[in-house]
């Protein structure tokens, strides 16, 4: 079986030279295990609000892309973020008050039978 090269990649399969060069540093360096979701990949270089932007500048609306929530960029949420990893990232596995000040205060917003939170790593509890 031949592999395509960098630049007959746009011939035999849509993608760019430069998409299908980012598609083989990805499986060399991530491995298998992180696939690709399309057959025509979307080559992703910023966000702002709801929206995403390809390398072509394209925008996207973003619906889909994990937990985007609160949207991409939001100053408050990257002040949040910058102080925060400024002063402590850590794993729950140690003891610290902001964790469970985070998850009182969620817990507060939810009904009563919801009394446990279980932070993951994208965010979402």
């Amino acid at each position: 079986m031949s592999q395509s090269s960098p630049a007959s990649a746009s011939a035999d399969t849509g993608v760019s030279a430069q998409e299908h060069a980012l598609l083989e540093r990805r499986a060399r360096l991530l491995g298998p295990t992180y696939r690709a979701f399309y057959r025509n990949p979307i080559h992703l270089v910023r966000g702002s609000g709801v929206w995403l932007y390809d390398a072509q500048g394209r925008k996207y609306l973003d619906a889909y892309n994990n937990v985007a929530s609160v949207g991409h960029c939001h100053p408050r949420v990257v002040e949040a973020l910058s102080g925060q990893a400024a002063t402590l990232n850590t794993h729950t596995r140690y003891l610290s008050e902001i964790i469970l000040d985070y998850a009182e205060k969620l817990l507060g917003t939810l009904p009563v039978q919801v009394n446990m939170a279980w932070p993951r790593w994208g965010g979402s509890v």
